[in-house]
């Protein structure tokens, strides 16, 4: 199971209010410390009718009416397609917020009035509303390795930390069919059913200022939570989540789990906030979290049957009728916002790095302290050196200059290893730290001491390379024990023993651990290979050096000593068509490449290309992914009459989450044949990949045989189940499907399995392979048979294709397939002579769902059998 780069689920209205997914998809990315994690967009349906009315704030109307200051934030939208009305209306839900939370950080909203789309099965979409991301490792958080919304992150940090990107983006639906009251008075009663605006925006700002969960559901059915790779990092609402008995969720249960999907449906669920608990009677605020999961919905919400319509702290619950006007977020959220930190401490500080330069010398540390209330007591510094006991450790108080504070760690000779942590308390009875949560959870690290440890380097060696080849791209991760970076990384490389002159390799990037820029580089360099230079049969080595920037410019080679080595493929002449069943003892010399190899398994035939059994998931060495490819290295010169590659296959590769599609972080393994037109430099799929759900029996034959096992923290299920050649299947593969090749192009055909680092199966197998080329049927005759023998499957067929295994007696010298409707209407024909022993396939994709007649005549019978296609 993969858990890479994409936000699970993000609140909007559920019930009432239902959200789905907007068509966008973001990677996770890095800048400095930090780490920031997409968000997926959410939708919002509007039905029946409730009149009910709460007015905005207090805040508010002090605010409105220029009685305070001023307001206490900044929110500037950008409107698109607004009429003056929309606007106002819009504005007005924007000031509510304005006037309740605090930020010295302006906040940026992308709104846009739109299409949606009408009445649907009785709903109609109203809208929705996000953060634009998410975002971890920045100073000023208080929880440690965790996900904010950024619009909270950047008041925490005290500072625009996107540039000029959108904090929050919204939709909302511009058809006709949407009763909007866009007035701000709140009066929408009478049997038109209004749809109040202002009560609309302000709920699904709430949002996307940080009211929504990171929970959901997998297509295994297992609870599940987290954001970004691996889905590592809790949003801090997830941290307040707790059961009837006061168990945090995020650290109870295994993640994913069937556990965590019996606390999401167990309406038992509350919010474990102590700011919240004091606006709510002392009572733990109720979540919504029904007993059949709602995506978008449950966890997302207050519950709705504690806080009904008309109920201060109804605004935030899965339900919002038409006629129900709220335009104020009520106690238990605006308190639950506080405990979040949209009023908070923050502890700013950059933290110390490596030094050789502070030796016998005292260290300064400083820090900067910002308050939405007042602080309580000192703000101190606490600290060890060479001592990983935190009870240890040293307190003394900071000396304060304004919001500044500075601390010194004694002076000392010798080599040290300090670990520190600063820490303060408010007047909200909140003491917070930095780094977040020390030193429980985390503390700061640095060294004081002259380096004389050479850089640690890690590299996939390269194994394939072509004659045609005019690039090698290799690339390294490099690590160095101190901070003070790499200074060079360089390949050093030659051709039969002949050195050629050392190639760069740039940095591309650090690497950021924890909310924490590591001291590992991403370095990747290019070995230029001008055309005539490489031969079938020439060497390739090389090594990767490293250097990095202390004062003795400590240097690492990989491998340590020699060289990689690569034997260079030469690549055979174009041919128009190609066949190979695997068979023969040359059966695979036009094929290279590693984890595949011509085997034949017990629960096999014959010979087939196979890929490991089970193949191997994705390394840490190679980024938590695999890819393994076998490469015919023979081309093909494309045809406009048959550019198809055809083969049977058993694919037994881990499932993508249900819906999932080709290309999206939860397609997880899968099989693709790719096509090169410029000798293996790059590749490009014919089609789109696949995996064990592209057939019925695939998946359930995968399924039937799950072990479940603890993978990095994770529960994962790998199949045991082991595959045979009753599960091979017809393949065929339009080399021209996108318009990536055209007729003429000479092109390297590869096959590919990628894996991530969770869950696997079996794996891959490939027979029979006919390039341009039709594939035969298969007949022969036996001589004892008196009656004709026939087997139609699978059969019900998912996808309209079924496999005819028949044999027919001597006397038969031919027969007539065809395939008619209910209604006795010929939808397939076809004539084959001399049958024999028949097996072929029967291709019936094109036709519709549901019931079909086979009938297989000979001179002197009849046999009929029943089709069944389903989707």
């Amino acid at each position: 199971m993969k858990k890479l780069l994409l936000v699970f689920l993000l609140a909007g209205c559920g019930a009432v209010f239902a959200q789905k997914p907007l068509p966008e998809k973001k990677l996770t990315r890095a800048t400095g410390d930090l780490i920031f994690l997409p968000a997926k967009g959410t939708v919002c349906y509007a039905t029946g009718q409730a009149d009910s009315r709460i007015g905005p704030p207090i805040e508010f109307l002090r605010a409105r009416a220029g009685r305070t200051a001023a307001f206490t934030s900044d929110i500037i939208v950008d409107y698109e397609g607004f009429s003056d009305s929309a606007k106002a209306a819009f504005q007005y839900a924007v000031d509510i917020w304005r006037s309740l939370i605090v930020s010295p950080v302006p906040i940026r909203v992308q709104a846009k009035w739109t299409d949606l789309g009408g009445n649907n099965n009785g709903s109609i979409i109203l809208g929705g509303a996000r953060p634009a991301s998410y975002v971890t490792g920045f100073s000023g958080a208080t929880k440690a390795n965790t996900a904010y919304p950024i619009a909270l992150a950047e008041k925490l940090a005290r500072q625009n930390l996107n540039g000029g990107e959108f904090d929050i983006t919204c939709s909302f639906n511009s058809n006709k069919q949407v009763n909007w009251y866009l007035g701000t008075d709140g009066a929408t009663k009478g049997s038109a059913g209004r749809q109040d605006f202002v009560t609309v925006v302000t709920h699904e700002l709430g949002h996307g200022l940080g009211f929504t969960s990171s929970f959901g559901v997998t297509n295994t059915n297992l609870g599940i939570w987290g954001d970004g790779d691996n889905f590592g990092y809790p949003r801090v609402y997830d941290h307040y989540l707790v059961n009837g008995t006061n168990q945090q969720l995020i650290s109870a249960f295994s993640n994913p789990s069937v556990d965590i999907l019996r606390q999401m449906t167990s309406s038992n669920l509350f919010f474990n906030s102590a700011l919240a608990i004091a606006a709510n009677n002392n009572q733990k605020p109720k979540v919504y979290a029904p007993s059949a999961y709602s995506g978008g919905s449950s966890i997302s919400h207050l519950d709705e049957s504690t806080y009904p319509n008309g109920n201060a702290n109804a605004l935030m619950t899965p339900s919002l009728a038409r006629g129900e006007v709220n335009q104020n977020p009520g106690p238990i959220v605006l308190n639950f916002f506080s405990e979040m930190g949209w009023k908070a401490t923050s502890i700013l500080h950059d933290r110390l790095r490596d030094s050789e330069d502070l030796i016998g010398q005292p260290i300064t540390v400083r820090a900067t302290v910002k308050s939405d209330t007042t602080l309580k007591g000192n703000v101190t510094l606490s600290y060890t050196v060479n001592d990983t006991t935190r009870a240890k450790a040293t307190t003394v108080p900071m000396t304060q200059s304004g919001e500044n504070y500075t601390a010194d760690i004694p002076a000392a000779s010798g080599d040290r290893t300090i670990r520190y942590w600063i820490s303060a308390a408010d007047n909200a009875n909140r003491t917070v730290s930095s780094p977040a949560e020390a030193p429980a959870r985390a503390y700061w690290t640095f060294k004081v001491g002259t380096d004389k440890t050479p850089p640690t380097i890690t590299h996939v060696p390269q194994t394939e390379l072509f004659a045609t080849t005019d690039s090698l791209y290799l690339d390294a991760d490099v690590f160095d024990d101190y901070d003070f970076g790499i200074d060079t990384t360089y390949i050093e490389y030659r051709i039969n023993g002949a050195a050629k002159p050392s190639v760069a390799m740039p940095r591309q990037g650090y690497y950021v651990v924890n909310g924490i820029r590591s001291n590992n580089i991403y370095a990747l360099g290019a070995l230029v290979f001008p055309a005539g230079t490489l031969k079938g049969g020439d060497v390739v080595e090389y090594r990767i050096v490293a250097r990095d920037r202390s004062k003795a410019r400590n240097q690492a080679m990989l491998p340590a000593t020699g060289y990689f080595s690569i034997t260079v493929k030469g690549i055979n002449a174009a041919v128009t068509e190609y066949v190979n069943n695997f068979n023969g003892t040359d059966a695979g010399k036009d094929f290279t490449g590693t984890g595949f190899k011509i085997d034949k398994p017990a629960t096999f035939a014959d010979g087939a290309i196979h890929s490991d059994h089970p193949y191997k998931d994705g390394p840490a060495s190679q980024g938590n992914k695999a890819n393994i490819t076998y490469t015919l290295l023979t081309p093909i010169k494309l045809s406009d009459q048959d550019p198809f590659i055809r083969f049977d296959e058993v694919c037994l590769v881990e499932p993508g989450e249900a819906g999932s599609v080709f290309g999206s972080s939860d397609f997880y393994d899968y099989v693709v044949v790719e096509g090169s037109k410029n000798g293996g430099k790059t590749w490009i799929p014919f089609e789109d990949g696949w995996d064990a759900r592209s057939n019925s029996e695939w998946l359930s034959a995968y399924n039937s045989n799950l072990e479940r096992i603890t993978v990095d923290g994770f529960a994962v299920q790998n199949s045991k189940y082991e595959g045979n050649a009753g599960l091979f299947r017809r393949r065929q593969v339009n080399m021209m499907t996108y318009g990536d090749f055209s007729p003429g192009d000479n092109v390297l055909i590869r096959f590919r399995l990628f894996s991530d680092q969770y869950a696997h199966g079996w794996g891959w197998a490939i027979d029979n392979l006919y390039i341009q080329k039709a594939v035969p049927v298969v007949t022969s005759t036996d001589p004892g048979l008196s009656r004709a023998i026939v087997s139609v499957n699978p059969n019900p067929s998912t996808d309209g294709e079924f496999r005819i295994d028949a044999k027919f007696p001597a006397s038969a010298k031919s027969v007539d397939i065809t395939v008619t409707n209910l209604t006795g209407q010929t939808v397939y024909q076809r004539t084959v002579s001399q049958p024999g022993v028949f097996r072929d396939r029967l291709d019936l994709r094109t036709l519709t769902p549901g019931t079909y007649v086979a009938r297989f005549q000979t001179e002197t019978e009849v046999i009929t059998r029943r089709l069944i296609i389903v989707r």
